[in-house]
Order: structure tokens, then C-alpha cells, then sequence
């Protein structure tokens, strides 16, 4: 069960700029709209769910990390019980 003051750190941005914010950790999006590590050419995947990343299911970047999350509830779900997790150890 969610607790009612877990609260969602995030940064929004227009779809616009996303290349731009890929840029900063260097990663890009390439031919095929997917997500790549532009060092290794890797394609990102979601840690919470494994989904291959693309320009149209890219959700964010989980604060203070480099981690790469896809928009499903699956990850999304998965990203709020585990804040809950780190909170309850730090009581």
C-alpha cells in the first residue's frame, strides 16, 4: 500500500529538449527513436522492468541517479515502493 505522503521527486521537461537532456549523460536517441548509451551504443533499458528505451515511452530520470525509467505503471509503481523502502529505513 502507497503511504499518502510519499511524495514523487521530479523534474519535468517539453519533449523538445529531450535530446538535450540525453546529451548531459551522454546518451542520444538514435535512427530507430531508441534510446542509446552514446559511448558503448548500447539501447537503455528500464531498470524496473527491463522495457527497451525510446523517445516515446522515455518517462524520466530518477532524481540523483542515472537511472532511466520508462512511463508504465509498472515502473512507476515500482519507483514508489522502493522511496518508501529507503524512507522507512531512515526513520
Amino acid at each position: 500500500m502507497i503511504k499518502e505522503d510519499t511524495k514523487i521527486e521530479v523534474v519535468e521537461f517539453s519533449r523538445e529538449i529531450l535530446p538535450q537532456i540525453l546529451d548531459l549523460f551522454d546518451k542520444e536517441i538514435n535512427e530507430e527513436g531508441k534510446i542509446i548509451d552514446r559511448i558503448t551504443g548500447n539501447v537503455l533499458h528500464d531498470p524496473l522492468t527491463g522495457v527497451e528505451l525510446n523517445k516515446d515511452n522515455f518517462a524520466g530520470i530518477l532524481p540523483g541517479s542515472n537511472l532511466f525509467i520508462s512511463k508504465n505503471a509498472t515502473s512507476l509503481a515500482d519507483y514508489i515502493i522502493k522511496k518508501q523502502e529507503v524512507s522507512k529505513k531512515d526513520e
